[in-house]
Parts: C-alpha cells; structure tokens; sequence
C-alpha cells in the first residue's frame, strides 16, 4: 500500500500584520478583546487514485506532541495549535498487511524486474520495494509471494504496511524514483 498526504505546513508573518488579539462587540455591544494565538492544523489522506484512508494514526510532533486519527473521509484536524512553534505531521498504519494485495501483484512486479513492462508510477515502485532497500528485486517478489501464501504476516526489516509521501514531492527520474530522496514514513 502506498499514499501519500500533505503534511509540512509553514505559516509566518513577517510583516508582523497579524495580532495576538482581535477586538469585537459581544451582544450587549461592549468592545471584547479575545486572544487569538492559536490556530489549527488540517490535512487529509488518500491513495496515489485520490481515495481517502480511514484510520491513519497522525502525530502532531512538536514540544508537547499530540496524536490524532483521519476519519472516514481521510481528513484530520488539530486545534488549539500554539502560534510560533515547529510542527510536524507524521502519519502511520500498519494494519492489514494484505490490503490491497493481490496475486496479479506478483505478475506486475515479475514483468517489471524482467523488463517486460515497468512499473507505472513512483508510488508503485514504492510499494513493490517490500524490504524498503530502495530496488525492486526478486527478493521482494519472493517476499510478496510469502505474504500472499500466508508463509510471512508481516513485511520485512520493520516496514510497514502504509507508506507516505508527500504529495508534493515531485520524482524528477520516473523510471528510477527509489534513486531519489524523498521524505516518507
């Protein structure tokens, strides 16, 4: 399985045009002064297809960090997030290891390490690196096939069973994106 999801979020305010404070009018029409020094955090979740994935743990890493979990529609959210500090978002999942694993996996990866018809997409390349080595070997097709032959339930030097990139990392090689650096979890 391989996703990916948005998750570095960098907000400043060097014109120092935002204020800690808002003023308003609550209802008996007296001036209020409310602090405002907290935002929120929110992403979403989805497959390489734009399907959205339940149930991805999500860290909020940060001073005191803070965990939540992506709902049905794949979204998360975190509030009350102090302003003026670093904050990052690591998501994780490794449940059902076969989910989304089937035999014509096998097939596809044994055309791709023959060179008979690559494999399509960064993502897949991905997925297919079962022991995270950074290639696409034999070896990892005999690992998938132990997987599906129930011989293996779990992946190999600690993977897990979801992989997350980015959505915004752009593979600049197709053909080899496992060549590259990129961050994931």
């Amino acid at each position: 399985n391989s996703v990916f999801c948005l998750t570095f979020i960098q907000v400043t305010d060097p014109g120092n045009l935002c204020t800690n404070t808002t003023t308003g009018t609550n209802s008996g029409g007296s001036e209020t002064e409310n602090a405002t020094d907290k935002g929120i955090i929110v992403g979403s979740v989805m497959t390489e297809e734009g399907y959205t994935v339940e149930g991805v743990s999500i860290t909020l890493k940060s001073d005191s960090p803070l965990k939540g979990m992506t709902g049905a529609t794949g979204d998360f959210i975190f509030q009350d997030i102090p302003f003026g500090k670093n904050y990052v978002v690591i998501p994780e999942k490794n449940t059902e290891v076969m989910n989304g694993i089937s035999t014509l996996d096998l097939v596809f990866m044994a055309k791709h390490i023959t060179g008979t018809q690559g494999l399509d997409s960064p993502y897949k390349w991905v997925a297919a690196d079962i022991d995270g080595n950074g290639s696409v070997s034999t070896l990892d097709l005999i690992r998938l096939r132990k997987l599906i032959l129930h011989l293996d339930d779990q992946l190999p030097n600690n993977q897990t069973s979801w992989r997350f990139i980015d959505a915004n990392v752009e593979f600049s090689d197709k053909q080899a994106p496992l060549n590259q650096q990129y961050p994931s979890k």
